[in-house]
């Protein structure tokens, strides 16, 4: 196999970090290294990692505080980034914290690239058999989460994912613009430059233990996300439309019950035709709960991907005890001063070629100022450096992840550079 290096990104996983670094690390052939970046954790996450380090080499623990929503919009695509950049290896796999692998994982999610014939593969994630609720396994199909092995995929969640460092340059790295979603963002720009491997038997071990409230919860938040990336209509429309059947027939009730059976017959099939024969296997309970969070599924993705059309307001997690500074309103990028009176704003129009150019990453500058991107870029090694640590890797920073040494005024030609390229377009 050749030389491949697998990133995580972490904040206050301590409750599922061991389980998920120990099983990367028992990967037969062995990772080159396991690279895992640490956005600040408080409970104890950090140490964990220090000692694992010493215990094995292949083990790199990296502390970037800016890598949470404090410093960053996109928390979990600057620690990706952050993680690929150090990354030795020509090949890298990405895998989840809070998931678990078995020990041939990265040999079969891999073997695509290895072989050259592709430089994007995606091997997708199933329910943890001995870690999963009912309402995991209710919900699973809209999480594109499957509940068998050898269960075909084409999910393109970043639990299990892998490429070439080459192509990920090209992207311009993960979008640190967002929280939720960024897999899904960066997998829609890696396939216009190629096509992806589907690789079946290289899935991730997932058990989110889910309630009803907390998948549809979460669901929401994907749709949100949507909304504010201005993504996925044809999902939006799609389900507005079953919304709006849903009240036709209720409205017919007085006088015929027909559309309502026809409709609660539709959301029979809807959700039970993609995997029947497994979630009967399941029992009467888990049957019973996919129709009930199938028959939601609309109505949550509708509203909230709405909601995020018309909301700029951004997303938090549980792991983040704080904000960024700045925020995303209109498809643009607005970077706020608030650590002043002024209204100084810097409005970075959001398109690919900025972003490959700029790699979107905030810089924090005296006074309480973002301004975002402004780096040099990436080069073709795929090796980022930030003007703020002074031409050092990214990975360098200071332990709170903002080099003060940074100044307004250095900033100003790489802003000037940007704004070039926006008004060009």
């Amino acid at each position: 196999m050749q030389p491949v290096s697998v990133v995580v990104t972490e904040l206050n996983e301590g409750r599922e970090i061991e389980r998920a670094v120990e099983s990367l690390l028992a990967q037969q052939p062995p990772a080159t290294e396991v690279i895992v970046v640490d956005g600040g954790s408080t409970d104890g996450t950090w140490e964990w990692l220090q000692a694992a380090a010493s215990r094995d080499r292949r083990l790199v623990a990296i502390r970037d505080e800016s890598c949470n929503l404090k410093h960053s919009l996109g928390p979990v695509s600057r620690g990706r980034n952050v993680a690929i950049a150090a990354a030795s290896s020509p090949i890298v796999a990405c895998a989840d914290a809070g998931c678990a692998y078995a020990p041939d994982w990265l040999a079969n999610l891999t073997a695509p690239l290895a072989s050259g014939q592709a430089e994007y593969a995606l091997g997708g994630s199933q329910l943890d058999p001995g870690n999963c609720t009912v309402w995991d396994i209710a919900s699973a199909p809209f999480f594109s989460v499957k509940l068998e092995a050898v269960a075909p995929t084409k999910s393109c969640t970043a639990r299990s994912m892998a490429f070439t460092k080459s192509l990920w340059a090209k992207i311009g790295g993960f979008p640190e613009q967002v929280l939720v979603g960024e897999d899904t963002l960066f997998d829609l720009e890696a396939r216009r430059l190629t096509e992806p491997a589907f690789v079946a038997n290289a899935k991730a071990l997932y058990g989110p233990r889910n309630s009803f409230y907390s998948a549809c919860h979460q669901l929401a938040r994907y749709a949100t996300s949507d909304g504010q990336a201005r993504v996925r209509w044809k999902r939006l429309l799609r389900n507005a439309a079953r919304c709006l059947v849903d009240l036709a027939a209720l409205a017919s009730l007085r006088w015929t019950v027909m559309p309502l059976l026809v409709i609660l017959a539709l959301h029979g099939w809807f959700a039970f035709f993609r995997d029947w024969p497994e979630l009967r296997r399941r029992g009467w309970r888990a049957v019973l709960a996919r129709f009930a969070f199938s028959s939601a599924v609309p109505w949550v993705i509708a509203v909230n991907h709405l909601r995020g059309l018309l909301s700029g307001k951004r997303l938090t997690n549980w792991q983040n005890d704080g904000s960024a500074q700045c925020a995303v309103d209109s498809g643009q990028w607005i970077v706020v001063c608030r650590g002043c009176s002024g209204a100084r704003r810097h409005h970075v129009k959001q398109n690919r070629k900025i972003m490959r150019d700029a790699a979107g990453q905030h810089e924090q500058v005296p006074g309480g100022v973002e301004v975002g991107p402004a780096i040099e870029g990436i080069k073709d090694d795929a090796e980022r450096v930030s003007q703020a640590s002074g031409g050092q890797p990214e990975h360098s920073l200071p332990a709170n992840g903002v080099d003060q040494r940074a100044n307004y005024e250095d900033r100003q030609p790489a802003l000037n550079q940007i704004d070039r390229r926006r008004n060009k377009g």
